[in-house]
């Protein structure tokens, strides 16, 4: 389920601000950003889908929000 969230959380960001998450050339360099770096998330990214993105994209699969969390955030 943590891997579902965190797909989610890469194609939300990509559908509302039109960019990836991660950078990278070629796929070594996309999975070293994947695991070393934070998400670009655009900081003029509206509330309350900045806040759902970066729980979405919390690294700690342990920490990492889950479809209720995400429900949650939408209903306030």
């Amino acid at each position: 389920m943590a891997w579902d969230i965190w797909s989610f959380g890469i194609l939300l960001l990509r559908a509302l601000s039109g960019r990836a998450a991660f950078e990278g050339t070629n796929d070594q360099q996309l999975m070293w950003s994947i695991l070393q770096k934070a998400p670009a998330i655009p900081s003029d990214l509206t509330a309350p889908f900045s806040e759902i993105v970066h729980g979405c994209l919390t690294k700690d699969y342990r920490q990492r929000w889950t479809s209720q969390q995400v429900l949650e955030a939408l209903r306030r």
